[in-house]
């Protein structure tokens, strides 16, 4: 069950360094240990407040791919605010992969 409503809100790892990285590597770990398969797995999310949460069916491969989506948006937002900030960037950071691979044939 993959429950994307139950986290931690204002967690240590939210304003630590040392802790972000820690719950990182615990996470990579766990990503590392998980079966090369594409087993079904249920998945809660709160669409609406007012409606009852309904666990749905997905896959383990599309649920990967949403958290790599997912970390892209947020990679995207980073981005705008160093920025802003006049921190330099690499050049595709915040792009998603398919974006990167239109503008390299695009432009190449």
């Amino acid at each position: 069950m993959i429950n994307y409503d139950s986290r931690d809100r204002s967690s240590p790892i939210e304003t630590n360094l040392a802790d972000a990285l820690a719950a990182s590597d615990k996470i990579f770990s766990a990503l590392a240990a998980l079966p090369n398969d594409d087993r079904a797995v249920q998945t809660i999310q709160n669409q609406n407040p007012r409606e009852p949460v309904r666990p749905e069916t997905s896959s383990l491969r599309r649920e990967l791919a949403f958290l790599v989506s997912h970390t892209v948006h947020h990679f995207a937002l980073v981005a705008v605010a160093m920025r802003m900030n006049g921190v330099a960037v690499p050049r595709y950071f915040g792009y998603a992969p398919a974006t990167i691979h239109y503008l390299e044939k695009r432009y190449a």
